[in-house]
């Protein structure tokens, strides 16, 4: 029988195989806390998923492979990838009411993939946080009568630094000589201008960047010394995530109306105001204009089916661990189709919200809005934006709003990675963890602290280049792969079906077992396999790592699959029975 989904949060369900089901109690597990409703739920899941990804890399990635263009594959592959994999991630934490590692307990021969993703969480936590870091150190400075980035003449300024109305004046100057003379070769000569500012001279915001908050180094050997203000905004940092959460889902369920509610508001003021600026449309226009011809590309479709993996979350572990404190009557078919469409849509507002003020810029400079695009992540946050909204009256109050926004949505990414690594060990030690929450919350903050110390050296940029490189390289592909496989041909689809029936009262759309058995892991073969044939070294700004810190990135990339490799051993040499069994 289907029994009520009104369980005590020390009990979790149980499918018996055969469409029916029962309550499994464990003595051990303490009581699991619950959402307060689903609004809290709904929130934490957007704040998890849209993160300083989608306001920065998303709108670079989606310009570069052909605006308009690009959102063709990326709704393709946001159907036959991202979809299914979001709803049978949060489907698996819903059913079970457990975390990663309990919930593949459904097949013990892969049981380190639970491991596997709270390794990703710890990996990617390590250096997420920096960005975190770099958010406050701008937000401190935006309150300043003069904004720092766009004056020349402080003590980290070169004798090359160039304001953006320097660039303003010689681009007017010379465009008045070019029509003088009779030239006709206007636009060229502009873009030869640009390209002689960026190679002799350097724009104040850009040295505001590297020297004033990085002081970068030659490179990732020369560690250099510690940059003492970074430390400072990277323990607040810290602090902050570690106040937002010491209580589990309770706080995270109250945070979450301020951090992820608040960025939207933001966003929007940000995006009246750029609407009504000089050149905001044609920045717009330049976003989203498509490009056809990039679609004949295969790199396109790869980075497509890349955004859309990383920006939805699911393998991360977290989107699990949050499902896992609904109640079990939730409907999680109606969550993952809502949210990944909020996600996705949040990407496409960030992008433009940014290049309506890149287009005013571009107007304020009198140069083509792809004169001043050239800059990905994170150049686009701190360099590029900063020196448009420098520009705007009252640039104050829009800096604080636009990095008061990447820091909200950067804590709710911050702190769900986290609570995914904790819930864990709760439930794997209930007895042990139960009575020390805020202990452990505490040492685990403090052992992040410690490891992200050389992100905050004059190589810190270098480092976290190289961990962004390679964090997920692998991994979370592998993770995804192995889902479908389990739900689609060990466990069966079938079956998975109706333990999805018994929560919400019928099975989903009869595609989706399409998309699990086949359709989504050929799509993340295809992934896999292109990643490696379209691989590159990594690099920053010019700079090529050298080939230890290469291998250093591999290794790093591949330390998730460790756990993985490590199960499947030990079921294969201590369980009874054949391989298939």
């Amino acid at each position: 029988m289907i029994v009520d989904g009104t369980m005590t949060t020390s009990q979790r369900m149980v499918s018996l195989g055969d469409g029916t089901y029962t309550t499994e109690k464990s003595e051990d597990s303490p009581k699991r806390d619950k959402w307060g409703n689903h609004v809290e739920f709904f929130l934490a899941t957007m704040g998890m998923a849209v993160g300083v990804g989608n306001i920065w890399r998303f709108p670079y990635i989606c310009n570069i492979n052909g605006g308009g263009a690009f959102l063709i594959p990326f709704v393709i592959f946001l159907v036959t990838c991202g979809l299914p994999l979001y709803l049978l991630e949060q489907s698996m934490g819903q059913f079970t009411g457990r975390s990663p590692v309990q919930s593949w307990e459904v097949c013990p021969l892969f049981k380190g993939v639970g491991y596997g993703m709270l390794v990703v969480c710890f990996t990617t936590t390590v250096h997420y946080n920096m960005i975190m870091a770099w958010t406050l150190y701008y937000l401190s400075q935006s309150f300043y009568t003069e904004l720092p980035w766009t004056t020349c003449g402080n003590e980290w300024n070169t004798d090359k630094c160039t304001t953006l109305s320097g660039i303003k004046n010689k681009t007017e100057y010379n465009t008045s000589v070019s029509f003088n003379n009779g030239g006709n070769g206007t636009t060229s000569y502009l873009v030869q201008l640009n390209t002689s500012i960026h190679s002799k001279g350097s724009a104040s915001a850009e040295e505001f960047w590297r020297y004033g908050i990085l002081d970068i180094s030659s490179g990732v050997t020369e560690i250099g010394g510690i940059k003492w203000q970074l430390i400072v905004v990277f323990i607040v940092a810290w602090i902050v995530v570690f106040l937002c959460m010491f209580k589990g889902i309770k706080s995270v369920g109250k945070v979450v109306y301020v951090t992820v509610l608040l960025p939207y508001v933001l966003l929007f003021i940000l995006l009246i105001r750029g609407v009504t600026l000089k050149g905001s449309l044609d920045g717009i226009l330049y976003f989203l204009k498509p490009d056809f011809n990039k679609l004949l590309e295969p790199k396109v479709w790869v980075q497509a089916a890349v955004q859309v993996f990383f920006s939805l979350g699911p393998c991360y572990g977290s989107l699990l661990t949050l499902s896992s404190h609904n109640p079990f009557h939730n409907n999680v078919l109606r969550d993952s189709i809502v949210l990944p469409l909020i996600c996705e849509g949040t990407s496409l507002f960030g992008g433009i919200v940014i290049f309506s003020v890149l287009g005013f810029m571009a107007h304020e400079v009198g140069v083509g809005v792809g004169e001043v695009v050239d800059s990905g992540s994170p150049g686009l946050a701190f360099v590029v934006y900063p020196q448009g909204i420098g520009k705007i009256p009252i640039p104050q109050l829009w800096a604080v709003m636009f990095f008061l926004t990447l820091f909200s949505i950067g804590l709710d990414s911050q702190f769900c990675f986290i609570e995914a690594i904790f819930t864990g060990m709760l439930d794997t030690y209930p007895k042990f963890v139960a009575k020390r929450k805020v202990l452990l919350k505490v040492i685990f903050c403090v052992i992040y602290f410690l490891v992200g110390i050389p992100l905050c050296t004059r190589a810190g940029i270098y480092v976290y280049q190289l961990i962004d490189w390679y964090c997920v390289a692998i991994s979370l592909f592998v993770f995804g792969l192995i889902e479908c496989i389990v739900i689609g041909w060990i466990y069966g689809t079938e079956r998975y079906e109706n333990d999805i029936k018994s929560m919400i009262g019928r099975k989903p759309p009869a595609f989706f077992r399409i998309f699990w058995k086949y359709i989504t892991p050929v799509i993340l073969v295809a992934i896999m396999i292109s990643t490696f044939f379209l691989y590159s070294p990594p690099s920053y700004a010019g700079y090529h790592y050298p080939r230890g810190a290469e291998i250093f990135g591999w290794i790093y990339a591949s330390i998730p699959l460790i756990p993985v490799v490590f199960f499947m051993v030990k079921a294969i040499y201590s369980e009874k029975g054949s391989f298939l069994e």
